[in-house]
């Protein structure tokens, strides 16, 4: 009887200690460097796009677990270029952990002799939901987003834990004028063998750079499941 009540405290804390693990989340920098078909002056359903260059900011954060896969989340993201009323756009972001569009990767790659592996690799894909929008958090009002790059690690000495350091890449992407939500034609048309036709579309194509500075290491109690 005695053995028995000390298997089954040990495998209580066995159970705790796996619920209360702790999770290491990476933080860094985020930045976006973007062309972007911005609308202009189309309240009346007059006004123009063109492409205009756009810094978006925020943080990347990377959430580890032993023996699952790295979980990203971006927070705070906010455009230092576009405003509207005097305010600068915001955006809600889901990343795609599941694997719904790009599988996300985050991995090292080296040398197979040596043992040596040093240089990161990550893609991702997100959908970024803007602050001005009015509709459904769907492709016609949002920015939708894939990230892919590379970036380098070192050994920090007062983490004692090899991280990577910096990621960075292309940006590839499109994002929605949102002009049907708020009644509004967009001034994009489809392509069509012989130019553009009349049938009107809200979405044009995002292209730029990105990259992640590392700012902060954490170790902290995350619901690893409630990263979509």
């Amino acid at each position: 009887m005695k053995l028995l009540k000390i298997i089954m405290a040990s495998m209580t804390l066995l159970i705790a200690g796996t619920c209360d693990a702790k999770n290491t989340v990476d933080t860094y920098k985020f930045t976006m460097t973007l062309k972007v078909p911005r609308i202009y002056n189309n309240t009346e359903s007059l006004g123009y796009r063109k492409y205009n260059r756009q810094k978006i900011t925020g943080f990347l954060k990377i959430t580890y677990k032993d023996y699952q896969k790295p979980k990203f989340e971006i927070v705070q993201l906010v455009n230092k270029t576009h405003k509207i009323n005097g305010t600068n756009i915001t955006y809600t972001v889901t990343v795609d952990n599941n694997g719904e569009h790009v599988y996300p990767k985050l991995n090292y790659i080296g040398d197979n002799k040596t043992g040596v592996f040093k240089k990161a690799s990550t893609i991702f894909y997100f959908d970024a939901d803007p602050s001005y929008n009015i509709g459904a958090d769907e492709p016609d009002n949002t920015l939708l987003i894939t990230l892919s790059g590379s970036g380098n690690s070192k050994y920090k000495k007062n983490y004692r834990a090899q991280i990577i350091n910096t990621l960075g890449g292309t940006v590839a992407g499109a994002i929605g004028c949102g002009c049907r939500a708020y009644g509004h034609v967009s001034p994009t048309r489809v392509a069509g063998p012989n130019g553009p036709t009349d049938m009107v579309d809200d979405i044009a194509t995002v292209e730029g750079t990105w990259k992640a500075v590392f700012y902060s290491r954490d170790y902290v109690y995350v619901d690893y499941d409630d990263l979509n």
